[in-house]
């Protein structure tokens, strides 16, 4: 599904420089800021190229996820209570708390929570601790519009939390410092929990300017000498002792800010991060300072590009089942989340992406599975055709058989009914012979001598008969009045014969649906006419 995923990319924004990653590589761009706190024209065309190189887009895939951890200049981090309630009625409690205890209402600041875990329990007071932490809101919307131009969906977090992995809640007091060039984050932590987020106003810069004095060198030789001093590289004792006393002297500054006021409780011990091998020098020289403190360095090795310890630990905490940040500072109110304010990882709708894909691979495929599917049936029809095309031959036999029985069949049906339809009323028909040659012999009766004459006329009007011959005629003397007839007469050929209306003519049928009714219509038979009689 590589094809359809949408790129996510990690952002870190620092005073001095912006680092990228998009999980595989990574670009350091050197950064200046308006008053207002935003890029300046020439940030920001770096900026949006590096996104088209680390991060492009193609038209079908939807907007990327990019993250975003901020640097702790304009960030207020406060603790607040509220009464224990739904995590829902949360955001409601922390607006008002927000609207009592900060300078500017919650409708003008970027802002998220979070709070020791997600099931701490309450005090018996009923209150519950969470930590808020506050960021005006415009340079925020201003960086969330400049990546929404590049094609991006900006999700922001506070860096400082982002760079150490969460600390136990059992784990007491500790700071956790990230070395800039002029200034210092100083993150304080109370059993695990972030509480308290300063800007210290030292930073390595005022290492390289003490090293440039003690040298008597400019900032460049200064800064060399420093690089080559965390690399171990080879250099006269006196001049390695003469740079390590300085960094010692000058680290002495930042550790008088990291001191708690006296009788305030201790840190149990100091985690120390930057972007520079310098980091190395800082954090042994402040645990010589601060001995017996316990201070943690950062690892050793070189930082790939991009790849800075709050980009690292930001996409650690956004990837991943169940991951979210820390504390998410949102400018519109983010959906309500199990884990509280913190905000998790936007899932994308892979069940719709999964039905897309099978939908149009079905589409592609489904021509290819209807030939699969439909050729056993298909072999079936054509075997079946075959069959009936081999039994071609004997029907036509067998019509051409008919065909020749019905052309030559004698017309007995069609002769009677003509004599039937000309027979006059009291008529009596006592023998009719014919034959194939088409031969008919009337034998019969009628009342009245002039039916005999009709009785021929109609025969002959009718057309069937090509000679009607009259052979006798004989009247009965006495009893009831009758004339014995005797006629002959010959049908004539198949083609005369086509053109003559046989039988009885239906009625048509009725044009409007007028209920049934019981009077039948009888049938009507073709008039006759008088015609000649043929001698």
């Amino acid at each position: 599904m590589e094809l359809f995923r949408a790129p996510s990319l990690w952002v870190e924004i620092r005073p001095e420089s912006i680092h990228l990653h998009n999980g595989a590589a990574g670009e350091d761009l050197p950064a200046a800021w308006e008053a207002a706190g935003t890029p300046d024209a020439a940030t920001r065309d770096r900026l949006l190229g590096a996104l088209a190189r680390l991060a492009p887009r193609k038209p079908w895939q939807a907007r990327g996820t990019l993250w975003c951890a901020l640097p702790a200049r304009g960030v207020s981090l406060r603790p607040v209570s509220v009464p224990a309630t739904t995590q829902t009625d949360v955001r409601k409690f922390l607006a008002l708390q927000i609207e009592a205890r900060f300078p500017v209402p919650p409708d003008q600041l970027a802002w998220g929570w979070s709070e020791p875990s997600s099931g701490a329990a309450a005090r018996p007071d009923g209150l519950r601790e969470f930590t808020v932490a506050a960021i005006r809101r415009e340079p925020v919307e201003r960086l969330a519009e400049l990546f929404a131009a590049a094609g991006f969906n900006a999700i922001f977090g506070v860096a400082a939390t982002l760079r150490c992995r969460p600390l136990p809640e059992n784990a007491g007091d500790a700071c956790s410092l990230d070395l800039g060039t002029r200034s210092t984050e100083c993150l304080e932590y109370g059993n695990g929990v972030p509480t308290t987020l300063r800007s210290l106003p030292w930073g390595l810069g005022d290492l390289v300017d003490a090293v440039a004095a003690e040298l008597a060198a400019d900032r460049n030789e200064a800064a060399a000498a420093l690089a080559a001093l965390a690399r171990g590289d080879a250099m006269p004792p006196s001049r390695r002792a003469a740079i390590a006393g300085t960094v010692e002297r000058a680290v002495a500054v930042l550790a008088d800010g990291v001191r708690r006021p006296a009788g305030a409780p201790g840190f149990s011990r100091i985690l120390v991060t930057g972007i520079s091998p310098e980091a190395r020098l800082v954090a042994d020289a402040l645990a010589a300072v601060l001995r017996p403190l316990a201070v943690d360095g950062p690892p050793q090795g070189t930082l790939r590009p991009g790849l800075t310890p709050a980009v690292a630990g930001l996409r650690s905490a956004t990837t991943g089942a169940g991951s979210r940040l820390p504390i998410r500072l949102a400018v519109a109110p983010p959906p309500a989340t199990a884990d509280g304010g913190g905000g998790g990882v936007p899932s994308i709708p892979w069940k719709w992406v999964v039905r897309g894909g099978v939908l149009v691979a079905a589409l592609v495929l489904f021509p290819y599975a209807e030939a699969f599917v439909g050729r056993p049936i298909l072999t079936r029809r054509l075997a079946a055709l075959r069959k009936d095309t081999a039994r071609l031959g004997e029907i036509d036999r067998r019509l051409e058989f008919l065909q020749y029985v019905t052309d030559n069949q004698s017309p007995y049906i069609d002769a009677v009914y003509v004599v039937a339809n000309a027979a006059p009323p009291g008529a009596r028909i006592e023998s009719l012979s014919m034959n194939r040659r088409g031969e008919v012999s009337i034998g019969g009766y009628t009342q009245m001598p002039q039916q005999v004459v009709d009785f021929r006329n109609k025969l002959v009007d009718s057309g069937f008969f090509s000679g009607v011959v009259l052979e006798e005629q004989t009247p009965i003397v006495g009893g009831q009045p009758r004339v014995n007839l005797r006629l002959t007469a010959q049908w004539k050929g198949p083609a005369a014969r086509e053109s003559l209306k046989l039988g009885p003519v239906l009625p048509d049928p009725p044009k409007t649906n007028a209920p049934a009714t019981n009077n039948a219509v009888p049938p009507t038979r073709p008039a006759a006419t008088n015609g000649p009689a043929q001698s």
